[in-house]
C-alpha cells in the first residue's frame, strides 16, 4: 500500500485530502512524513501497535520511578480504583494509555476519585512510558520489582500498595497486622516493651510485608 493510501485509511479521510494537506503544508502531515514510514502506519492499522516504539527500552529503575511519582498522592481508595481501572484494562493498555480519561469517567466511582486520577495523568509527560511500558512492566511481575525498589529507599509505600493490589488483582482481602500478630493487642505486652523501650519489638512491619508478598 503506497504512503498516501496507508495515510488516508489512518486519518479516516480521502486520498484527496491527503494531497490538499500535503499542498497546505499541515502540520500533522509533516508529523507523519519525519516520524513514520508506510510500515510503521500499516502496523498501527493492523495491531494497533508500532513496535520500534513499544521496544524502546527504559531502565526498571526508571519506570519505578515514574510510577511512584504518579501514586504518591493517592489516598488507598484512589489507588484502589486506579489499580481496578488496569486490572480491567490490562490486555489492552495501549487503548488505556491512550483513552485512560475516558476510561476513568465511564468507571463507576466517586466523583472526586475521579477528579484525582485525571488530575495525575494529566501530569504525566510520557504516558505511553508510563501507562503502557511501564504496566506492562509492573503487572508481569505482579509489581515485585518496584515493592523491592520502594523498600530499599526506604520509602513507606510497599504495604500500602500490596494491600490493595491485592484487592483490586485477586479479590483478598488483607488481614490487619494485629489479625496476624495478635500480641499487638495485648496490652501486657505493649506495657512492657514500653518500660523496657524496647520498641523493636513491637515493629511487625517487615515480618507483616512477607507475609503480604507471599500472597502475590
Amino acid at each position: 500500500m503506497a504512503y498516501h493510501k496507508v495515510v488516508s485509511k489512518l486519518m479516516d479521510f480521502s486520498i484527496n485530502s491527503y494531497y490538499i494537506w500535503k499542498k497546505e503544508d499541515r502540520p500533522i502531515i509533516s508529523l507523519l512524513h519525519k516520524y513514520l514510514t508506510e510500515k510503521d502506519i500499516e502496523e498501527f492499522l493492523e495491531t494497533g501497535s508500532i513496535s520500534k516504539f513499544d521496544n524502546i527500552q527504559y531502565s526498571k529503575e526508571d519506570i519505578y520511578q515514574e510510577y511512584l511519582m504518579f501514586i504518591a498522592n493517592f489516598t488507598n481508595q484512589e489507588l484502589l480504583i486506579f489499580l481496578k481501572l488496569i486490572k480491567k484494562n490490562q490486555e489492552n493498555l495501549s487503548s488505556f494509555s491512550q483513552n485512560f480519561i475516558k476510561e476513568v469517567i465511564k468507571f463507576k466511582c466517586e466523583e472526586d476519585i475521579k477528579v484525582k486520577l485525571i488530575e495525575e495523568y494529566s501530569k504525566v509527560i510520557d504516558k505511553n512510558k508510563l501507562f503502557y511500558l511501564g504496566l506492562n512492566l509492573l503487572i508481569k511481575e505482579e509489581f515485585r520489582g518496584f515493592y523491592n525498589y520502594v523498600k530499599n529507599y526506604e520509602i513507606h509505600m510497599p504495604l500500602f500498595h500490596i494491600i490493595e493490589y491485592l484487592n483490586a488483582f485477586k479479590g483478598i482481602k488483607v488481614k490487619d497486622i494485629e489479625e496476624y500478630f495478635p500480641q499487638l493487642k495485648d496490652s501486657v505486652f505493649v506495657e512492657k516493651c514500653q518500660e523496657e523501650e524496647d520498641y523493636q519489638s513491637l515493629d511487625f512491619s517487615d515480618e507483616y510485608y512477607d507475609k503480604l508478598l507471599k500472597l502475590l
